[in-house]
């Protein structure tokens, strides 16, 4: 018959395996391109809170274009699309950095960025983030 300190050891070790499993997940190109929205936003405030960041989430109505307030300095957006995005959804978040008075921006697009968006980006302080970037933030994850 288990004791609780058996139960606890248990649990303990299934806890671990959960966390290695999800690790990998994060890793995974077809992982992040599954996720919607809402679940995107999730894992990204999720991995920057792994990484030591303080973050808070903004509400999924009324958020002025911000998904994420990191370390009160940058702002974030996410964008989970098959479809590269336009140069309009930087320049929007570029405004909206600026209405926000923050330091960086930065913009996660699940498909990608079209030229315009790094040309427009460039010389800005605007990270254009892609899953490749996603899944290198994810291996920086010590665990």
């Amino acid at each position: 018959e288990k004791d609780d300190y058996d139960e606890m050891i248990e649990e303990r070790m299934e806890r671990k395996i959960e966390e290695k499993k999800r690790i990998k997940q994060n890793r995974s190109l077809e992982y992040w391109q599954s996720l919607d929205w809402i679940s995107l936003k999730k894992e990204i405030g999720e991995l920057f809170a792994n990484l030591g960041h303080k973050i808070e989430f903004t509400s999924t109505i009324g958020d002025q274009g911000v998904d994420l307030f990191i370390d009160k300095n940058s702002i974030v957006k996410c964008n989970s699309h098959k479809k590269k995005i336009s140069p309009s959804v930087i320049r929007d978040m570029y405004g909206t950095m600026m209405h926000f008075k923050k330091k960086k921006a930065i913009v996660i697009s699940t498909g990608g960025f079209t030229k315009g968006c790094y040309d427009f980006a460039k010389g800005k302080p605007i990270e254009l983030w892609g899953i490749e970037n996603i899944i290198e933030k994810a291996k920086e994850i010590k665990r």
